[in-house]
């Protein structure tokens, strides 16, 4: 079964089931099963939008010196964007929707994550990991929407990029 997650999908947990790789948990706390992997999702995902994780990387790296763990915007205007959480027992990212992140505390070896919906995840990452990747995330989409907002002046300067 493909799930193609929606933009109602609060986060993406890589699944240790043979049979199925990601985890989807929508904001009614659904769970939705997929073969894909978290990254093939939100690649997909920005492929429909006419980009992918290869050109949001490179930008990321280019134009706001973001090396490791890439905040996935998917639209700025609607606030849509993932960030990584990196979990020490596992080889790959999960991805928290910043739009229905709430907060974040500090638990045992890891941080408990609330959605605004009241749904609590606990992951294995530090918390101060996760307040730093949300926080990054914040700037990315606030950076976005202001580029959308005054696409004109952008627009003007971008064979420039010292005037942005």
């Amino acid at each position: 079964m493909n799930y193609p997650f929606s933009l109602t999908s609060m986060y993406l947990m890589t699944n240790r089931d043979i049979q199925y790789k990601t985890k989807i948990v929508d904001v009614m706390n659904t769970e939705h099963y997929t073969e894909q992997s978290p990254y093939e999702l939100l690649n997909q995902m920005l492929l429909i939008l006419g980009t992918n994780i290869d050109c949001r990387k490179n930008q990321l790296k280019t134009y706001h010196d973001i090396h490791k763990f890439h905040p996935i915007v998917i639209d700025g205007m609607s606030r849509e964007a993932y960030f990584p959480v990196k979990y020490y027992s596992r080889r790959n990212y999960d991805y928290i929707n910043a739009k229905y992140f709430f907060g974040a505390k500090p638990y045992k070896d890891g941080t408990i994550i609330t959605f605004n919906n009241d749904a609590s995840l606990i992951v294995e990452a530090p918390y101060r990991f996760v307040l730093k990747q949300y926080e990054q995330t914040l700037r990315l989409i606030e950076y976005e929407y202001k580029v959308f907002e005054h696409r004109a002046i952008y627009q003007v300067n971008l064979n420039d990029p010292t005037k942005l």
